[in-house]
């Protein structure tokens, strides 16, 4: 009986370290040993540029007409804007590319926000230049460091532009009128200052036109570039050492053999249990079959 006993436990004691083996190479499988790379990068690359660069563009057409169509040529005012976001390990190396390149192609830089610790550093230029060297920035900046995204918008501002300009006219000739009132120098003193408190809100309207008219001028026609440099940080990660294995591995293993055990236990009894209630029935039936066999 004794040997018996501690065969048993032999085997218990067996299959529990079996399946605590078993427990720690799928945590090898599941988790490598070996050290992990992780990278982590600088905030977002969007920003706000709030500044206006519009270029032109001659585009042929034909005038309205019924008969043969006339040759036609309009200067088609638009806002091009050119949106590249980066990332970068070599954070100082490719800032200094970008700004080779925008002196390369001769551009303005017109905003600049630089940002954040070394490992998370961000930077955001806004960048102005010519209509015809356009492609070849967004060209040599696609080419540093690992691309994240790129965008391009082009807007019509033609409409935006006649407006502004007819509104000029419009005040242009309404202060001309005021004016003549003024020379005519009739009426009362609260009529001639009221007529001089006009001419000069005509004048400060047709000078904020014409700031926004000199956005348009010929000397200022830029396209418009926002680029973005996000510092990627590789961070090391150690492997799992084989005690945290060892650990985690034992704690399933004992709470896993743990439950096994209580339902082999549970099931032993309930079988035993089933065993003993269907040998009384078999002894209760034998009974009442020999009393019926008697009478």
């Amino acid at each position: 009986m004794k040997r018996k006993i501690t065969k048993c436990l032999c085997l218990v004691v067996i299959g529990f370290l079996l399946l605590l083996v078993i427990r720690i190479g799928y945590g090898y499988r599941t988790h490598p040993a070996q050290q992990a790379s992780v990278e982590r990068v600088a905030g977002g690359g969007g920003f706000q540029f709030t500044g206006k660069n519009y270029a032109t563009k001659a585009v042929k057409g034909a005038a309205p007409g019924a008969g043969s169509a006339v040759p036609l040529q309009v200067d088609q005012k638009y806002e091009k804007v050119g949106t590249v976001t980066s990332k970068s390990k070599s954070f100082v190396e490719d800032e200094e590319k970008i700004r080779a390149a925008v002196k390369k192609v001769e551009g303005l830089i017109q905003f600049e926000q630089n940002s954040g610790l070394e490992g998370q550093r961000t930077l955001h230029l806004g960048i102005g230049v010519v209509p015809d060297r356009f492609d070849e920035l967004i060209g040599e900046l696609r080419a540093l460091g690992e691309l994240a995204s790129i965008r391009i918008d082009k807007v019509d501002k033609t409409n935006e532009y006649k407006m502004l300009q007819a509104q000029r006219a419009t005040l242009e000739a309404t202060k001309t009128s005021l004016l003549d009132l003024k020379k005519l120098g009739s009426g009362s003193v609260e009529e001639l200052i009221t007529l001089e408190e006009r001419i000069s809100e005509a004048e400060s309207k047709i000078q904020d036109l014409g700031v926004n008219l000199g956005d348009f001028d010929a000397e200022n026609e830029f396209c418009t570039v926002k680029c973005s440099l996000l510092e990627v940080q590789v961070i090391s990660t150690r492997g799992i050492p084989f005690s945290q294995r060892v650990k985690v591995a034992f704690e399933w293993t004992c709470l896993f053999y743990s439950r096994l055990a209580i339902i082999c236990i549970v099931g032993t009894a309930a079988l035993w249990l089933a065993v003993l209630a269907l040998i009384q029935i078999r002894k209760h039936g034998e009974k009442l079959t020999n009393i019926l066999a008697m009478e």
